[in-house]
């Protein structure tokens, strides 16, 4: 897992990249986003499809995913509206 640093400005989106090898068939993937600090789920991607209903509050309507990337094995997440809150160590 890499331990590499971004720089974002305040109020302009952040891109944190993910990648991996696709399998073919993608129904089966999962993709879970959380925050390393106290576990909140940030995002997460399962069933094919956005699974919002599990994400914290914080971060509603700032998240999205790359969902056509996938099958490249991209699975980076962009947090839009990046502020101080949004500091730390993702997983």
């Amino acid at each position: 897992m890499p331990n590499d640093d971004l720089i974002a400005v305040r109020g302009r989106p952040a891109i944190l990249g993910c990648h991996f090898t696709p399998h073919p068939d993608l129904s089966s993937l999962a993709i879970v986003w959380q925050w390393q600090e106290d576990s909140q789920v940030v995002h997460s991607f399962y069933y094919e499809q956005n699974q919002l209903d599990h994400q914290s509050p914080e971060y509603h309507s700032r998240i999205s995913l790359y969902i056509s990337e996938f099958g490249k094995g991209n699975a980076s997440l962009r947090i839009d509206g990046v502020g101080p809150k949004d500091v730390g160590w993702y997983l």
